[in-house]
């Protein structure tokens, strides 16, 4: 039946319940005289009418008494239909809180800040004042704090806890299964982080049936987590578990690539002896000129494998050019300027790197297009580009070569200044010279 129906009831039977009553009243009050009226009228004496009008009051004052019980009963459902729909707003509150954290977590495959994503969204639900989480290491024997929000524990991040020792997350993980801790003064080997916490809950992280991590959440409250709160983390770490699990692949295989972009370079020292390390500092004022502008973590990550490989074209350059100890011939040098397109083609095949080979084949333009192989100018060329052209440059400066001594950093970053809108893009340069300053 339809509220606003039932209510139309209600209603009804309410009226009826004060109408009845008041005619009760009114009809004792007034039956002696109602008698002695009709027995005027009819033939009826006043005993007899007396007799008749008893039975009615009797049958009404029966039905006042149903009509009562019935107005009491329908008052009860009305506060239990309230109660349900409290309840149900409750529930619909909480899906839709956790349709919007599935919504979001699954569309984020960076780990870091999926962590801080999760710590957000499910604080707004729980209303915890800690949390943890905690990943299995590859041999699935150490459980790994990745995530920490609470006071502040020297070490704790990245922490290991053996899961065959004792301890209630080491306990969730073996037996599969959420644990509510009511009062953690009760439990013996429960690690305390905090003075004031009062209870805990750990849900594992599932994936495909098999235990991935863990949740931890603590509060300071007595009687803040029951078993409902249980079940509604329980759900969060459902729905967090494929979006970790992408997560985790996703960042191993970053580092795989990474690891591999590594290989390639030593390779490429190994052939050239006099950019030793050179990849690994330019690597380094690339991430770091690339954080101080504020670029995102996914431009920063592409930039930063383009610098450790900026030279692999440099494969294809004879050794003895590159390793020649005097001046280049304009020759020798036409040859060593092709390395950034033997770059491009080397990693043409993959894929993955599409973004990243076309910073490096951009790393020896100049802003105002004299640079090479293109020679386009700087409205063309992509901001990591130029900001890998910059920290090549400053590199190549601060080294030591065959042919001259290495500039110190003051006149590296006058030489940057000075070539400020015609070799470098001005922004970035004003940037760069700040940073290093600041640094200096």
């Amino acid at each position: 039946m339809e509220t606003a129906e039932l209510l139309k009831y209600i209603v009804l039977i309410v009226v009826f319940s004060i109408f009845a009553h008041h005619y009760y009243r009114v009809l004792v009050k007034n039956n002696t005289d109602s008698a002695e009226t009709i027995a005027r009228k009819t033939s009826m004496d006043k005993e007899q009418i007396l007799t008749l009008i008893s039975l009615q009051r009797d049958e009404i004052e029966a039905l006042y008494k149903e009509t009562y019980t019935i107005n009491n009963e329908l008052t009860n459902y009305i506060k239990k239909l309230n109660e349900s729909k409290k309840e149900l707003q409750d529930k619909n509150q909480e899906l839709s809180a956790l349709y919007t954290i599935s919504k979001k977590i699954n569309s984020n495959l960076n780990i870091d800040t999926l962590f801080q994503d999760m710590d957000e969204l499910l604080k707004g639900i729980l209303a915890y004042d800690i949390l943890a989480i905690m990943l299995l290491d590859d041999e699935k024997k150490f459980l790994i704090v990745k995530y920490w929000n609470g006071p502040p524990i020297e070490g704790f991040l990245n922490m290991k806890f053996a899961i065959n020792g004792k301890g209630v997350c080491a306990l969730c993980v073996r037996e599969k299964r959420a644990l509510l801790i009511k009062d953690v003064n009760s439990i013996d080997n429960i690690i305390i982080v905090h003075d004031d916490m009062k209870q805990e809950m750990v849900a594992p992280i599932m994936y495909n049936g098999e235990v991935i991590g863990v949740f931890i959440v603590d509060t300071f409250k007595e009687n803040a987590f029951d078993e409902h709160k249980l079940s509604i983390l329980c759900s969060f770490a459902s729905l967090a578990s494929t979006a970790l699990y992408n997560a985790k692949l996703y960042s191993d295989l970053k580092k795989t690539y990474e690891d591999t972009a590594k290989s390639l370079a030593k390779a490429i020292e190994a052939k050239d002896t006099y950019t030793r390390g050179h990849c690994d500092r330019v690597t380094e004022l690339s991430v770091k000129t690339a954080n101080y502008l504020g670029l995102s973590n996914d431009r920063l990550y592409k930039l930063k494998i383009a610098a450790i490989l900026h030279d692999i074209g440099k494969i294809g350059i004879p050794e003895g050019i590159l390793n020649k100890p005097g001046i280049l011939t304009s020759k020798e040098y036409s040859i060593v300027k092709k390395h950034p397109s033997i770059g491009y083609e080397i990693l043409s095949d993959i894929e993955y790197f599409d973004d990243i080979r076309k910073i490096i084949y951009q790393h020896h333009e100049r802003f105002d297009g004299k640079g090479y192989p293109l020679g386009v100018d700087g409205r063309s060329l992509l901001t990591e580009s130029k900001i890998l052209a910059l920290a090549d440059a400053f590199d190549a400066m601060t080294s030591e070569r065959p042919y001259r001594k290495p500039f110190s950093v003051e006149k590296a970053l006058e030489e940057i200044k000075r070539n400020s809108g015609t070799q470098f893009d001005p922004d970035i340069a004003s940037a760069f010279i700040e940073m290093m300053q600041k640094e200096h």
